[in-house]
């Protein structure tokens, strides 16, 4: 009863303008090709250069690809499908409000039911990126949501002839612990890093930025003293392909 659920696009689109409204600069389609670390770290990009004092590396999956980090990650899609309306069906099956659920797997099963009556069921899978590349498999799965359509069919038979109309995936950067950690680069003290932000919703985001903050300003407090930051906290994976 005291829980809601948070439409990510809208949330994405209101912190850019909040961000916007207090002069902060946003650069957009402008990858990041190479980090070059020292007194004021440069991120260069194919058409220029922007340097900082500190910076944050907050890009999710994306982060495996720094070897520092690349032991402590494992990269895993995340798969959507969308049914057509089918208010009828969910009504008689006593599915009439818009409470987002998951289970408690590893590897969850998450559904809501949406305001038009269409069904969204994801499934984080077994599709894990060896060497951590992430590929057209990240974009879309190539078998039209096939292995969530069965689990949908497992958990509601009720919806076995709703026709599904999209289907999409993701990466999803996942820790052994599958909890996110912070910290700094170990050569590297003004290059700072949030990861593991294993697809568990949104509510971990506030408190996730409370940490960089202190960490950035080397404030001494309870959000930089949390158990969530040091790499050392966390489990080695093992070698590839192991």
């Amino acid at each position: 009863e005291r829980a809601g659920t948070v439409q990510p696009a809208k949330l994405a689109l209101g912190l850019r303008q909040l961000a916007l409204s207090r002069g902060v600069v946003i650069h957009e389609h402008s990858p990041v090709l190479e980090i070059v670390p020292g007194d004021r770290p440069q991120m260069r990009t194919a058409k220029g250069v922007l340097s900082a004092c500190k910076v944050i590396l907050a890009a999710n999956a994306w982060l495996s690809a720094i070897p520092e980090l690349h032991p402590y990650l494992y990269v895993v899609s995340s798969q959507v499908i969308a049914t057509a309306p089918v208010s009828d069906v969910l009504d008689e099956i006593g599915w009439t409000d818009g409470a987002s659920i998951c289970d408690a797997q590893h590897h969850v099963l998450y559904y809501q039911r949406t305001p038009g009556g269409e069904v969204i069921f994801g499934r984080g899978t077994g599709g894990i990126a060896f060497g951590d590349r992430i590929d057209h498999r990240f974009n879309r799965s190539g078998d039209a949501g096939a292995d969530n359509i069965r689990e949908m069919h497992r958990v509601y038979p009720q919806l076995k002839d709703v026709p599904v109309l999209y289907d999409w995936t993701g990466p999803i950067d996942c820790t052994a612990q599958h909890m996110p950690v912070f910290d700094r680069l170990r050569d590297h003290p003004n290059i700072f890093y949030a990861m593991g932000f294993n697809g568990t919703g949104i509510a971990q985001a506030p408190v996730a930025g409370k940490i960089m903050a202190s960490l950035v300003l080397d404030r001494d407090d309870v959000w930089s003293r949390c158990g969530l930051v040091g790499i050392g906290r966390r489990t080695r994976l093992p070698p590839e392909p192991l």
